[in-house]
């Protein structure tokens, strides 16, 4: 009761009592809850089924971590062109083609702040077109 009232006049309300853990569940640390969302391996990476990935056939000048050279792509051939600051693992661009390819898309669960959230990986060259 008085833990109570002193914390009111503190502006602070109390917390909840925590439910023990259950036998052969790992707690989390003290002073954290388990998330819910966080996969039990937080570094895993999940990876997407095979999709179409159109390569424009010129490169531009992008800042990723410094100045360089981004491919522009898209997922169709009417979808606006996005730029991919990564490469595509496998895939040997050359420029002044265009490609349409098939790729995987990891899922980086928590990638570092300077990396991408997703990696290419190329499956096959469905075409490469030379551009006019």
């Amino acid at each position: 009761m008085w833990a109570t009232v002193v914390l009111a006049l503190a502006g602070c309300t109390p917390e909840p009592p925590v439910a023990p853990t259950p036998p052969g569940v790992p707690s989390a640390p003290s002073g954290t809850a388990p998330s819910p969302v966080d996969p039990p391996d937080a570094s895993a990476a999940t990876t997407s089924g095979v999709r179409p990935l159109f390569v424009r056939e010129v490169r531009v000048d992008c800042e990723g971590e410094g100045p360089q050279k981004c491919l522009q792509v898209r997922p169709s051939p009417t979808a606006a062109w996005t730029l991919l600051y990564d490469g595509i693992e496998g895939f040997h661009y050359e420029e002044g083609h265009a490609y349409e390819l098939k790729v995987t898309i990891e899922m980086v669960v928590r990638p570092p702040a300077d990396s991408a959230s997703r990696r290419y990986h190329l499956v096959e060259v469905v075409s490469k077109t030379r551009a006019p």
